[in-house]
Parts: C-alpha cells; sequence; structure tokens
C-alpha cells in the first residue's frame, strides 16, 4: 500500500490539511442509490443497474493488468467499496481517464467524429433536415491568393434557416493548464465557424447544390459551436455563439429546465412550446446566457450553469 501512503502525504503537503478519514467504507447497493438519486433529476430512466456495475469494475483496483490506485481508486470486497478519498483529491480524475484508455489500448482518435454524428443526430431526431455526413471544402480565395480548407460537422435546416455548427469534443477543465486548453478549444472553434462561413460567402451555387436548396439568398445562416462540455459555454466569442449539448439536447428535446431538491422540482422554466419555429432556436442559441438568468431568478438561486 506504498501508492497509497504516498497520496495521502501529496494530500497533506499540499493542502496543509490531515485527512480525517483514510479509508471511507460504502456498501455498493448504497453508493448506487445515491447515484440513481442523482441521475434521475436529470434522466427520466435514472441510472442503469448493468451500466453502474461496468462503472464500479472499470475503476475497481484488480479488475484488470492496471494495477495502479490512481487508475483503480476502487477496491471491491465482497458488497463493499474502500475509497481512499486522498488519492481523489489529488488526482486529475480527467486525465488519469483518459490515460487509462490508452493503457487499456482503446482507441480514442474517432471520438471527434462519434461526437459530431451523435450531435447531428440530436438535431435530426428533432425535426430538421440534417446533412448526413460532415461537409468537406476546400478553394482558392482570389481575394488574398490564400487556400481555405475544412469541414462543416453540422448542417440542419428548418424553415428558412440553416444551421451551420462546429463541434468540439472535450473534457471540462480542472486545473489550470486544463482551463488555458479549454479556451484554445472554443477558440479554435469560432476561427473555423469563420472559414465556414467565408467558404459559403464566396461560394454560394455550390453550397446550395450539395445541401439541395434552390436559393441560398432566401435562407439565414445561423453560426455556432457546439461543446461537449459545459466550460466555454453560453459565451458569443466574436459573433458567434458557443453553446452546450447538454444545453441544446434539453431545449430541442425536452424544452422545459428544472432544479431539483432531491426528487422535488423547486424551480422550472419553460424553454419553447409544444412545438419550436428555427427563429426561436436561433434566439435560444445567441440568448442561452439570458435562459440562465431567468432561470436563477426562478430558483432563487445561482445555479451557476445548466
Amino acid at each position: 500500500m506504498t501508492l497509497t501512503f504516498n497520496a495521502t502525504k501529496l494530500f497533506i503537503t499540499k493542502n496543509n490539511l490531515l485527512p480525517q478519514a483514510p479509508v471511507l467504507l460504502i456498501k455498493i447497493e448504497q453508493l448506487y442509490e445515491i447515484f440513481f438519486d442523482l441521475f434521475s433529476s436529470g434522466i427520466e430512466s435514472g441510472l442503469n443497474r448493468e451500466v453502474f456495475e461496468s462503472w464500479i469494475s472499470f475503476y475497481s483496483f484488480g479488475s484488470d493488468k492496471i494495477f495502479d490506485l490512481y487508475y483503480k481508486p476502487l477496491i471491491r470486497m465482497d458488497d463493499n467499496i474502500f475509497i481512499i478519498p486522498s488519492i481523489f483529491l489529488c488526482n486529475n480524475i480527467y486525465r488519469t481517464f483518459i490515460k487509462h484508455l490508452r493503457m487499456l489500448k482503446v482507441n480514442l482518435s474517432e471520438k471527434g467524429e462519434v461526437f459530431e454524428k451523435q450531435s447531428r443526430r440530436l438535431f435530426s431526431e428533432n425535426g430538421l433536415i440534417v446533412h448526413s455526413n460532415n461537409y468537406p471544402f476546400q478553394y482558392h480565395c482570389p481575394n488574398d491568393r490564400s487556400e481555405i480548407k475544412g469541414d462543416i460537422d453540422i448542417i440542419a435546416i428548418k424553415d428558412k434557416h440553416i444551421f451551420v455548427g462546429e463541434a468540439k469534443n472535450h473534457l471540462d477543465p480542472l486545473e489550470l493548464d486544463d482551463y488555458r486548453a479549454g479556451n484554445k478549444v472554443v477558440k479554435k472553434g469560432v476561427s473555423q465557424i469563420k472559414k465556414i462561413l467565408r467558404y459559403i460567402e464566396d461560394n454560394k451555387i455550390e453550397f446550395s447544390q450539395k445541401i439541395s436548396i434552390e436559393n441560398l439568398e432566401e435562407y439565414t445562416i445561423v453560426p455556432f459551436v457546439l461543446l461537449s462540455s459545459y466550460y466555454g459555454s453560453g459565451q458569443i466569442v466574436e459573433g458567434i455563439p458557443v453553446i452546450d449539448y447538454s444545453a441544446l439536447d434539453k431545449y430541442l428535446s425536452d424544452g422545459t429546465l428544472r432544479a431539483y431538491s432531491g426528487m422535488e422540482v423547486i424551480a422550472e422554466v419553460r424553454l419553447r412550446g409544444d412545438d419550436f419555429t428555427s427563429e426561436e432556436l436561433k434566439d435560444f442559441l445567441v440568448d442561452s446566457p439570458g435562459v440562465r438568468t431567468r432561470f436563477r431568478k426562478s430558483a432563487h438561486c445561482d445555479i451557476g450553469r445548466f
């Protein structure tokens, strides 16, 4: 248990505190009930028991050939789980998780593509006409003699609006370097959207033909950056709305924002009616900070994000 000792020592040095409980013990059934209540607040189906068991197995020490408590911080004995708090408090779980997957030889190269497909599916399942694949482009710009290339991750059409989105799959930050990386992701997404808008402006006929519309001038282009995480969401960066997948899914699929105290709904804000127009969706993308402000007032608390 040398690693346990080193983790505790690091916690004492870093935080100038002594851990009150070097080891915590909880029954697996109790842990499941806690997580089930948490998931039930946001997901009607709650937490699937099989999914929970696979999560426990993934993080349990001795479940595979990775014998390292930083990657496997749960110790399972019969129906109990032992947790060493100092390991959690001195560990960047997000980075550890990614390295953990790589150590297990999980292919992470397609995670961006998977997020793009799921994002397109979200629009399609909620009544928008969606270009089935990402849209690659490359052309020579005569104005500054530059070569512009990229791809459009999301093209979704409703009424007379064309929503063009750049999907960015990244984790919420925990440490200072993570915040810098998160900010770079947002800036890169905005930069790519600007290239997309420039391409559409300079190649209206080609773009119209490829997405099967007759007159592009009759449509309003609505650009946005879609994040897989909360960090960076709700901003307008250089005129481009930035929103997270969870907020967009809430608007498209449910249309209602709720705050819970346990299982009780303590505040509720209707984001839209039973149906929504493309104009309303555009307004939501642009005004998602205003939605949060109205929700905070309704809940009489600052929930920070939704």
